[in-house]
C-alpha cells in the first residue's frame, strides 16, 4: 500500500467525525450556556437587591427606623434580605432627605472624575412627611470566563454595576 492510498483511506474514514464536529462546536456551545447562566444569576442578584431595598425603605417610610440607626445598620438590613446572593462588602447605601421630589432627582454623582465608583455613605432617615431617596449600588464580579466575549461587563474590570433607587414620602408617624 502506497503512501497516497493510506492518505486517501484516512480522508475517507468517518469513524471519528462526530468527535471532531463536537470539538469544533463545543467551545461556542459552552460559551453560550455559561453566559446564559451568568446573565440569569446577574438578573437574580438584581431582583434580590431591588426587593431588599424596597423592604428596607418600607422601614424608613413607616417610622420603624429609629434616629439612632446608621448607614451600616441599614446596610445590614438590606444584606439580610438578599438571601446571601450578593457580597455585602460591595453594597453601597445612600439615604438622604430632600425638600421636594424634583430636588430628589439631583443625587450626588456615582462616579468621580476618573470614572470610579464613589462610596457615598449618607444616611438621613428624616422625620414624618420627609421626602426620602434611597439608592444602593452593587458591583457584581463576573465569574464567567466568557464574560468578555459576550460583553456582560458594564463597569469595566469584568464587573457589572447594579444601581437601585427608591423615592418616597414618609408617613405621618
Amino acid at each position: 500500500m502506497t503512501l497516497s492510498h493510506i492518505f486517501v483511506k484516512f480522508l475517507r474514514c468517518d469513524k471519528a467525525s462526530s468527535a471532531i464536529e463536537f470539538a469544533l462546536v463545543a467551545p461556542m456551545f459552552l460559551a453560550v450556556v455559561f453566559s446564559i447562566f451568568e446573565v440569569g444569576y446577574v438578573f437574580l442578584t438584581d431582583l434580590a437587591m431591588e426587593s431588599s431595598l424596597a423592604n428596607a425603605a418600607r422601614l424608613i417610610r413607616t417610622g420603624q427606623v429609629s434616629g439612632t440607626m446608621n448607614a451600616a445598620q441599614f446596610k445590614t438590613i438590606i444584606c439580610d434580605n438578599t438571601f446571601n446572593l450578593v457580597n455585602c462588602d460591595k453594597i453601597n447605601v445612600e439615604v438622604d432627605v430632600f425638600g421636594d421630589f424634583e430636588s430628589g432627582t439631583n443625587l450626588p454623582s456615582l462616579f468621580d472624575d476618573d470614572g470610579k465608583l464613589v462610596n457615598n455613605q449618607v444616611f438621613k432617615a428624616g422625620s414624618r412627611d420627609s421626602i426620602i431617596v434611597a439608592r444602593t449600588t452593587y458591583l457584581y464580579n463576573i465569574i464567567n470566563p466568557f464574560g468578555n466575549v459576550v460583553q456582560l461587563s458594564n463597569y469595566g474590570d469584568n464587573q457589572y454595576l447594579q444601581v437601585h433607587v427608591v423615592a418616597f414620602k414618609n408617613e405621618p408617624f
